[in-house]
Order: structure tokens, then sequence, then C-alpha cells
């Protein structure tokens, strides 16, 4: 027994020396170490603890070394929270790219879209026409409109134009038919709606379903009748504040308009009825 403990003590002390000539030369390697518990314990002689070695002082570990649990776990809270901080940065401008291409893009897609303005329906005839309503309706706006005289003392043929503006101001921003027209004619007759219905003094924010029905019936109760004092109770309608007699002699001697001028010319020269954009028309 004397001999066993005698030749552990020697294999601890080469092991030893071996130990601390490697860590005097810096080598980086993590060494197994194989050790007895202390050499004055005489019991439980063949217990062996095997643990890991660093060669290198604890304020410069080498990046291959292993970490403990606590240190693991530390790590991935800080790689956590650099996520959340660079997620909390990116987040709110890709949500801002996104609105600013949903609103570039408009209609195309789910991007915001103007509502569309108020359209009638023309009522069979209502613009002197048994063809097409949109083109008879834009040759007698251009027509009518283009100068003062053209309808002054004729209510028939004011009171068919003043409809024909009010429903082509929808028709044209609404109806397929109308996609490849230019924007801007669209906008200048909705202008033309509102400066007609002033002058008309009919009632802002009126329907323009309302607004043709009662004209576009008024003209014809004169052109198959001839009695105005059964016509003129179309015009009785809230619509025209000015009231039936005096919105009938509005309709008959109705000033020069321009920006209905305007409008009702280009729209005839885009589909190539009669008239061309003449901003320069004078009553």
């Amino acid at each position: 027994m004397a001999r066993v403990l005698q030749r552990r003590d020697v294999l601890n002390q080469r092991w030893r020396g071996r130990q601390d000539h490697r860590q005097s030369e810096g080598s980086r390697r993590p060494r197994r170490i194989t050790y007895c518990p202390n050499p004055e314990t005489r019991h439980n002689v063949q217990t062996k603890l095997t643990v890991i070695a660093l060669s290198r002082p604890a304020l410069h570990l080498p990046t291959h070394v292993p970490i403990s649990l606590r240190e693991r776990e530390q790590r991935l809270v800080d790689a956590v929270r650099r996520h959340e901080v660079l997620r909390s940065k990116v987040v709110p401008e890709t949500v801002r790219l996104c609105i600013v291409l949903a609103v570039s893009l408009g209609a195309g897609g789910c991007g915001y879209q103007t509502p569309l303005p108020d359209t009638a329906l023309a009522p069979y005839g209502a613009f002197g026409s048994n063809g097409d309503e949109d083109v008879a309706a834009i040759n007698l706006a251009s027509w009518a409109f283009s100068s003062s005289s053209n309808i002054r003392n004729r209510p028939i043929e004011a009171a068919r134009s003043v409809a024909a503006v009010d429903y082509l101001a929808g028709e044209l921003s609404s109806n397929p038919r109308w996609v490849g027209i230019s924007p801007l004619v669209q906008m200048e007759m909705l202008q033309a709606r509102d400066e007609v219905r002033a002058s008309l003094g009919v009632l802002p924010g009126a329907r323009s379903q309302a607004v043709v029905n009662s004209l576009s019936s008024y003209a014809a109760s004169l052109v198959e009748n001839g009695d105005r004092a059964q016509a003129v109770q179309y015009l009785a309608s809230p619509l025209f504040t000015l009231g039936p007699y005096a919105t009938e002699a509005r309709l008959e001697s109705l000033p020069f308009m321009r920006a209905t001028n305007i409008a009702t010319q280009r729209a005839a020269s885009y589909v190539g009825g009669s008239g061309g954009a003449n901003d320069n028309q004078t009553p």
C-alpha cells in the first residue's frame, strides 16, 4: 500500500511539472487533466476527476474556450434585445414605405381611390337624339354654350343643354367608355356643372338624376304639348331655388359661361363632334 501511495505522488508531481511547463510556453490548447484527491487523503484513491484547464489568463480567453450556461443565456438575451431594437427601427420604415407606395399606386390595387362623381342616367331622347346619348349631349352642349345667343329665348334647347352638361359631368368620369379621355376634360366638365347650376339657381348638392329628369321633362312637355303653364310645373321642384317661373325666365336668358364653354368645346374636340377647343370664344 505504501508503494502505491508513493507511486501516486510521483506521478502527480510529474504531471504537475508538465502542466507548469506548458503554461509557461503559452500553449493555447485546453488540456485534459486527470488528478486524484488530496495526497494526504488515504481513502478513495482511485477516484478521478476530469476538468478543462485553461492555458491562458481569464482576461484573455480564446474564442474556442467553452462558456458556462449562465453566460450562454446572457448572450442569448443580449442577442434578442439587439434584434428587438433593430426591428423597432426597421419596421416603421417598412410600413412608411408601403403606405407611400400604396398611395402612389392609387387605383392600382389596395391603394386609395377617388370616389366617382354623382352620375345620372340619360332619359331616352333627352338630348334630341334617338342614337348615342353621350355624343348627342356633347354636340348639343358644345353648340349651346359656344355663344349665349344660340339659346337665347329658346327654353327647350336651353333646358336640354343644361341637362346635358349635368349629365356629362358624371358620365365622362365614371363610364369606362371614356377611360381614355383627358383628366383635364373630366375636371373641367365637373366645374362646368357647378357653373351652370349656380347660374340657374339649382340647389347645391342636388342629385344629378333629379336635375336631369326635371329639365328633360320640362323640354319634352314643351315639345309635345306646347303648353308652358303645364311644362313649368316640372320646374316647381325644391331643387330650383328661384322658383318655377323665375327658373324658366333664366333659361331663356342664360349668360355666357366661360368655364362651360371651354369644357364642352374640349369634350367635342376629343370625340370629333362639332366645334373645337376655343378658349377665346366671346358671347
